[in-house]
């Protein structure tokens, strides 16, 4: 890697590199529920079931858009390894622990990426929860970090945001209430996604790192 690349690499702040996130799995999961065979239920079923080789109902034949949904998943790790490198680059004391944390998450994603649930459940399931686990620690951690500029009111109200729907998510899974769990899941990850965009651009333009 040239030290120019390198150099524009580490200069790119955390909330760009979530926001191009964002933007990959928005267009990559879109396509990939446009290629499923069949009828995708958003609300219904939880999002692995995208990148299954069979689909849920009837068992047919689900290729292409389990296809998509692995170039999403590694894409998405190589973002989050990119960003951990930039991070680490910095050598600021303070990153070493975010540092880690998005490494564990790409990591996640590139697990995800070669075990589709009907397949390889075991290991979806490590790569998924290395994925949640790590992005909420990150969250929980920027709030943390934003308490005494956010204000009390603010910071309980994101807090509210990020924590309740995962716990709730995490108890419908772990007991298999469905399709609570699934519904439960979206609303999770709109919340931890809201969380980590918001205290992340707060962070740059404050220049808090």
């Amino acid at each position: 890697m040239s030290k120019k690349i390198r150099q524009k690499l580490i200069n790119v702040s955390a909330f760009n590199y979530l926001a191009t996130l964002l933007a990959v799995n928005i267009i990559l999961l879109s396509l990939a529920i446009f290629f499923y065979t069949g009828n995708f239920r958003l609300g219904y079923y939880p999002l692995s079931y995208i990148g299954a080789y069979k689909t849920e109902v009837g068992g047919l034949n689900n290729v292409v858009s389990s296809r998509i949904y692995s170039i999403d998943m590694a894409l998405s790790g190589l973002i989050m390894l990119t960003l951990s490198y930039s991070l680490w680059q910095k050598k600021i004391k303070k990153n070493w622990l975010e540092t880690m944390f998005y490494t564990l998450a790409g990591l996640g994603f590139l697990i995800a990426s070669f075990s589709p649930d009907d397949t390889r459940h075991t290991f979806h399931v490590i790569g998924s929860a290395l994925i949640f686990a790590m992005l909420w620690l990150i969250g929980t951690k920027y709030l943390l970090e934003l308490k005494n500029n956010f204000g009390r009111k603010k910071y309980f109200a994101l807090q509210i945001i990020l924590q309740v729907p995962i716990f709730t998510y995490a108890a419908t899974y772990f007991l298999q209430i469905d399709p609570a769990a699934a519904y439960i899941q979206k609303i999770a990850i709109f919340g931890l996604i809201f969380v980590l965009l918001y205290s992340s651009f707060y962070k740059k333009t404050r220049e808090l790192f």
